[in-house]
């Protein structure tokens, strides 16, 4: 089952990768432009342009947009899943402007002024700019028009609508507890203000898989293949504050829901050095190798490849200490990221289950897709 939801995770974490790719890559090309094409600079009419995808419009007497040099991508939705569901965005828009010439040359928005209107229902809330040069946040002027926020460009970046706005400084460290609606998860210790505690739960994740209808779907998925796990759930636990993720600065008490009492905490955190964390007689790598090689040309009996399998378990999601008070489990901890609510020994292997294991393990040929 935890295989199904590491199959699940990587196309969002692969197009994670590609959306900062995409960013990356844009920022270069607009740093990169040169003098060579007069485009941006010929003085003509108030030009407008409409994204039909998104509704935002722009406004410029300088610059003539069309679908080469403007690109504009609403990224709502993502941004409010990566910062955790009921985060104070109402929206995000990602504009990109640049002059295509033989080269790229950059647009000064100071001598090319562009107005952007980005449509938005919620009257009353802060632009803030995600600059993709920087990386950093800074709240702007705004002004809302006919259901639009109105602002004047200065870079090509992210534009945030937030109904709150940037805290100033680094904030103050206070007792608090931070408590996420959706999931239930809370967090209690010292902490920033204007902190937000994100909390995704992964069970949300197994009703995905059910509906997963994408053609390439080997084994049909079905509610009684989780049956076993209707007792877990999984969070993962993350802090943000300005729109920019922070880590504890000391130590949170956590509180994970979870209506079993007969279970375990387990912890994945996201601040250590996978590789290093490991003590076993090979490098981590070769290790894991070795466990395949064994469930496709065993060697070994199939207790000796659980028990392999079973310490790398171990180490890798090792169970941190909990009590289970008022229908969730309490721990205690300085480092956030993935916890694991789970029956105990669920994550002990035996024999039997390493015989199903190899029953899908098979040596893959050239011409063969595989398993």
């Amino acid at each position: 089952m935890l295989k199904r939801i590491g199959e699940k995770l990587v196309p969002v974490i692969i197009a994670t990768v590609l959306l900062v790719a995409v960013i990356v890559a844009s920022a270069f090309a607009i740093r990169m432009m040169t003098k060579y094409d007069n485009t941006a600079t010929e003085k003509v009419a108030v030009n407008t342009y409409i994204d039909n995808e998104t509704g935002v419009k722009l406004e410029s007497d300088s610059i003539v947009f069309n679908d080469q040099n403007t690109h504009i991508e609403d990224f709502t939705v993502d941004v409010r899943i990566y910062y955790g569901y009921e985060f104070s965005i109402k929206k995000c828009i990602d504009i990109h402007i640049s002059v295509i010439g033989d080269i790229f040359r950059s647009i000064d928005f100071s001598e090319n002024p562009v107005t952007a209107y980005i449509p938005c229902k919620t009257e009353g809330c802060y632009m803030i700019l995600l600059d993709n040069e920087t990386g950093k946040p800074t709240q702007i002027e705004a002004e809302y028009i006919d259901g639009y926020y109105k602002v004047q460009m200065t870079t090509s970046g992210s534009y945030y609508i937030c109904d709150e706005p940037l805290e100033e400084g680094e904030g103050e460290l206070v007792e608090q507890t931070l408590v996420h609606d959706k999931t239930g998860v809370s967090a209690t210790g010292m902490l920033r203000t204007n902190s937000k505690l994100k909390a995704y739960d992964a069970n949300e994740l197994i009703d995905d898989l059910l509906v997963l209808d994408d053609g390439s779907t080997i084994v049909p998925l079905e509610r009684e293949h989780f049956d076993d796990y209707t007792k877990m759930t999984t969070y993962e636990v993350m802090l943000f504050r300005n729109l920019e993720q922070i880590q504890a600065e000391g130590e949170l008490a956590i509180t994970l829901p979870n209506k079993y009492e007969d279970c375990e905490v387990r912890v994945i955190t996201n601040s250590f050095d996978l590789a290093d964390r490991f003590d076993i007689p090979d490098s981590l790598n070769e290790y894991l190798m070795g466990i395949q090689s064994e469930l496709m040309e065993p060697t070994i009996s199939d207790q000796e490849i659980a028990d392999r399998i079973n310490i790398f378990f171990e180490q890798a999601y090792p169970v941190i200490e909990s009590e289970y008070v008022d229908g969730g489990y309490s721990i205690n901890t300085d480092k956030l990221g993935v916890f694991f609510v789970v029956p105990k020994g669920s994550f002990a292997l035996t024999a039997e289950d390493v015989a199903i294991l190899k029953t899908g393990t098979r040596p893959v040929a050239a011409d063969d897709p595989g398993p």
